[in-house]
C-alpha cells in the first residue's frame, strides 16, 4: 500500500506521468498495489466523496476526501476528521483482509502519520519515503511542507522525528535527503538511497537525435523559431527560486539578442514574474508555457540549456534529453551536475552567475555539444532502470527479512 498526496490520478493523467503509479510495482516484485491519496479534494477532485479508481487489473487507487460535504464551512476541522476516520477504517480493513506486505508512505508528514497509525493497527511493515530537504524549504523560503495541516515549523519536525524514528525503513531519493532524514530521527541502519530516477517516462529515454523536429512543436507553443534556448522546469513558486531563473533569461537576453527563455511551470509566482518580463520589453522573447506533458518536454529539452536553481526529478529528465545544465549549489544538485562536465555549479542565488554560464553554453557550440553528451551520459547512469530495479528489490529483501514479513 502506497500513501502519497503528491499527485491525485487527474494530475498524473494531465502531466503525462502515469510512471508515477506503475512504478509502485516495482516491474512484478509486488503482484498488487493499492495506492492511496488521502486529501484528492485538496489537489482539485472534484468529487466530496471517496473514490475507489481502478487503475489496472492489479492496481487499485483510492482517492479520498479532506472535506466530506455533510458539514458547514465553521465546521471543517470536525468534517476533515470525519472523513479521514472513515478512509482509516477503509484501509484498515484493505491491510488485514488483502495481505498487504508493506506500507509505503510518500511523506513523513500527514502520509506518515496515517502510514504509522496503520502499522500499529496491523503490525504491517512501515516504509516512509523522503523525497525533499524540507529544512531547506523552510530556511529559504519559509514554505511548510503542508501548512493548512501542520502550520508551525515546530509541529512539522515533531511529526517528521515520530514518524522517522518509528518506521521500519527510510529512503530517499539522494543523499542529501537521506542526511534530512537521518538528522531528524531515521535510525542509519535502515535508511537507504532509492533514486526517484525509476519514475522517469520511456519518452525521456528516447536519444535526443530521434525525438522529432521541434519546429512544428515550437510553433504551436508560442515558442520563437529560431533562437539560442534556455529553459527553466518545475513549479513557480518561492521555495523553487524560480525567480532567479527568470531574472537570469532576462540578463541573459539583454546581453545576447538571439537568447530566448523557455518557462515550464504554473504556481503562484507566474503573474508576476510574467509582469516582470514584460516591464523589461521581453514578452516575445520569454514565454510561460505552464503545466506541460512529459513528452512535449521531452522534445523541448535537446534544444535548450536548463537553468536550475532547484530542481527534483526534471533534471535527470534533462540531462537524458542531452541538455546541459547551470545549476545553483543546493540540495542534491551537485550531486548530479559534475561543474564544468555536464554543466555549471554556481553559488546559491546568484543570478549574475546563473546567467554567465548560461551565456557561455549558447555561444559555444562545441561546449554545448560537449556538456550535452556528458549529461546524457551522466543520466543514463543515474536512471538506468534494469539497476534501479534490483536496488529497490534487493532494498525490500533486506526489509523483508529483517522483520519477517
Amino acid at each position: 500500500m502506497v500513501i502519497d498526496t503528491a499527485y491525485t490520478r487527474e494530475m498524473a493523467t494531465e502531466k503525462g506521468h502515469s510512471r508515477f503509479f506503475e512504478a509502485r510495482h516495482s516491474h512484478g516484485y509486488f503482484e498488487r498495489v493499492w495506492s492511496v491519496h488521502p486529501l484528492a479534494d485538496a489537489a482539485g477532485k472534484a468529487t466530496d466523496r471517496l473514490d475507489l479508481i481502478r487503475l489496472s487489473p492489479r492496481h487499485l487507487l483510492i482517492e479520498g476526501v479532506a472535506r466530506g460535504g455533510r458539514l458547514p464551512s465553521f465546521l471543517a476541522p470536525v468534517d476533515f476528521l470525519l472523513s479521514q476516520a472513515a478512509l482509516l477504517r477503509v484501509l484498515s480493513r484493505l491491510v488485514r483482509r488483502r495481505g498487504i506486505d508493506v506500507i509505503l508512505t510518500g511523506d513523513p508528514f500527514y502520509s506518515g502519520l496515517l502510514g504509522l497509525l496503520l502499522k500499529r493497527l496491523s503490525g504491517v511493515p512501515l516504509v516512509v519515503g523522503v523525497w525533499a530537504n524540507y529544512d531547506l524549504a523552510y530556511r529559504t523560503a519559509g514554505m511548510l511542507a503542508m501548512p493548512r495541516l501542520m502550520p508551525s515549523y515546530r509541529l512539522q519536525k515533531l511529526v517528521s522525528r515520530i514518524v522517522l524514528k518509528r518506521a521500519d525503513l527510510v529512503v530517499a531519493g539522494n543523499r542529501n535527503n537521506l542526511d534530512y532524514a537521518i538528522a531528524h530521527g531515521a535510525r542509519r541502519d535502515r535508511s537507504e538511497l532509492l533514486p526517484v530516477a525509476r519514475n522517469m517516462q520511456a519518452c525521456h529515454f528516447v536519444s535526443p537525435a530521434a525525438r522529432g523536429d521541434h519546429r512544428p512543436l515550437f510553433r504551436a507553443l508560442g515558442i520563437p523559431a529560431e533562437g539560442r534556448y534556455l529553459l527553466s522546469v518545475g513549479r513557480l513558486i518561492p521555495a523553487k527560486y524560480s525567480e532567479d531563473a527568470v531574472r537570469a533569461m532576462i540578463r541573459a537576453a539583454q546581453a545576447d539578442r538571439s537568447v530566448v527563455g523557455i518557462v515550464a511551470g504554473e504556481g503562484a509566482l507566474r503573474a508576476g514574474l510574467e509582469a516582470l518580463v514584460a516591464a523589461n520589453g521581453l514578452g516575445g522573447r520569454i514565454v510561460f508555457l505552464g503545466n506541460v506533458g512529459q513528452e512535449t518536454l521531452s522534445r523541448i529539452f535537446p534544444h535548450c540549456v536548463t537553468l536550475s536553481p532547484i530542481t527534483g526529478m526534471a533534471l535527470v529528465e534533462s540531462g537524458l534529453g542531452g541538455s546541459p545544465i547551470v545549476a545553483y549549489d543546493v540540495d542534491w544538485q551537485a550531486e548530479f551536475v559534475e561543474d564544468g562536465v555536464n554543466g555549471f555549479v554556481v553559488p546559491l542565488r546568484d543570478v549574475e552567475a546563473l546567467a554567465e554560464r548560461a551565456l557561455a553554453l549558447v555561444r559555444d557550440p562545441a561546449l554545448r555539444e560537449r556538456m550535452a553528451a556528458a549529461a546524457r551520459r551522466r543520466a543514463l547512469d543515474m536512471a538506468d532502470r534494469d539497476r534501479l530495479l534490483a536496488l529497490e528489490h534487493a532494498v525490500y529483501d533486506r526489509l523483508f527479512a529483517r522483520t519477517g514479513a
